[in-house]
């Protein structure tokens, strides 16, 4: 089984991007897959877990090597090398969550964890629940590309 986790805050604009991807893609996720929204609280993720391998990160991201509506599929040692620059909307930020969640969970140390980062628009990284039109024209690709990297990790585990 698949654990996918969307992040993100649902009333900041494009922050929310995992938000508005996890509701346009419910129903549509394979039996093999399970998703579920944290907000920007990767700690919460004992209280879902349930043993799944790999878990598969989805969250936005904003840098000039990542375009608005577009994704990127990282593993954590290549999202490690990024945070230091990343800017996010996070208490603490993914990695650091995850890095507290290994030191005391072995099952989710022993995970493979897999990043499905998404270029947002940093100008509409604001106070709001609608996202940018780049996002909003490629939820549709981001959904399909999202479900093709689920199912090669299910066919590659």
């Amino acid at each position: 089984m698949i654990l996918v986790v969307f992040l993100g805050n649902d009333v900041m604009g494009d922050e929310g991007v995992g938000y508005h991807l996890y509701k346009y893609i419910d129903g549509l996720l394979p039996d093999y897959a399970r998703g579920v929204f944290l907000h920007t609280d990767v700690l919460r993720l004992p209280h879902f877990y349930k043993g799944e391998d790999p878990i598969v990160f989805v969250d936005a991201v904003v840098g000039e090597h990542f375009p608005c509506g577009r994704a990127e599929i990282m593993s954590a040692e290549d999202v490690k090398n990024l945070e230091a620059s990343m800017k996010h909307a996070h208490m603490i930020g993914v990695i650091d969550s995850l890095k507290l969640l290994e030191k005391t969970m072995s099952e989710i140390a022993s995970a493979r964890k897999v990043f499905y980062l998404i270029g947002v628009d940093e100008s509409n990284i604001r106070p709001s629940t609608e996202i940018s039109q780049c996002l909003r024209e490629n939820l549709h690709v981001l959904s399909e590309d999202l479900l093709k990297l689920l199912h090669h990790l299910h066919h590659t585990c």
